[in-house]
C-alpha cells in the first residue's frame, strides 16, 4: 500500500510494503516487508522481520525485533528480543530481554533479566531500572562506566528532560490487560 495501513484481527502478517505507517492489533502479528513510517503493534506474539523506516511501539507478551529501525523504539513486553540495529533511542520494559544488537541513541531499560549479546552496543546514555540494582551488570563493551546509570526501581521519579515521569517496567498485570483489551477490541 502507498499509504497508512490499518489491520486487526487474530493473526496478522504485513506482506506488501508499506508507504506509510501501520497500525496492527492482534494476537499473532508478523511484519515480513518493508514499512516506511511508524508501526504501532499491539498482540501476544510480535515478530518484526523486515525494516521499518520510522519509529515503532510494540506492545505484547513476547516481542522480537529482528530487522533495522530508523527511529525510535518503545516496546513492552514478557519477553523481548531486540536483534537488530535501531538508529534511535529506545524505551525498553520487559521481564527478560535479550539485547544483541547496536544502538544509536538513549536508552532506558526497565527489566528483571537482560541478556547482552556480543552485538550489544548502546552510544547514548544507558538508564537501567531495577529492583536489584546491585544485579544489575553492564559489560563494558555495550556502553562505558561514565554513560551508564543503574536505578534502583523504588527511586525512580524518571526523566525529566522526556516531559513526564514514566516508569518503563510493565507489570504482568498492564501486559495482560492490555493484551485483553486488545483481544476485546477485536472480537
Amino acid at each position: 500500500t502507498t499509504g497508512d495501513l490499518f489491520m486487526a484481527g487474530e493473526k496478522l502478517s504485513v506482506d506488501d510494503a508499506v508507504g506509510g505507517s501501520a497500525h496492527l492489533a492482534g494476537r499473532d502479528v508478523s511484519i515480513d516487508a518493508p514499512v516506511s513510517g511508524t508501526v504501532y503493534a499491539f498482540g501476544y506474539q510480535i515478530a518484526v522481520e523486515q525494516e521499518i523506516g520510522g519509529n515503532a511501539s510494540l506492545f505484547g507478551a513476547e516481542v522480537t525485533l529482528d530487522a533495522p529501525l530508523a527511529g525510535n523504539l518503545r516496546a513492552a513486553a514478557s519477553e523481548l528480543v531486540v536483534s537488530a540495529p535501531l538508529s534511535g533511542a529506545a524505551i525498553l520494559g520487559a521481564e527478560d530481554l535479550t539485547l544483541n544488537a547496536p544502538i544509536s541513541g538513549d536508552v532506558i531499560l526497565g527489566v528483571d533479566d537482560v541478556i547482552w549479546g556480543e552485538d550489544a552496543r548502546v552510544e547514548g546514555q544507558l538508564t537501567v531500572v531495577s529492583e536489584d540494582p546491585e544485579d544489575v551488570d553492564v559489560p563494558s563493551r555495550v556502553a562505558p562506566a561514565d554513560r551508564v546509570s543503574i536505578v534502583d526501581a523504588r527511586d525512580w521519579e524518571g526523566d525529566k528532560t522526556w516531559g513526564q515521569d514514566f516508569d518503563p517496567r510493565p507489570s504482568g498485570r498492564s501486559v495482560a490487560l492490555g493484551f485483553l483489551m486488545t483481544v476485546l477490541s477485536v472480537a
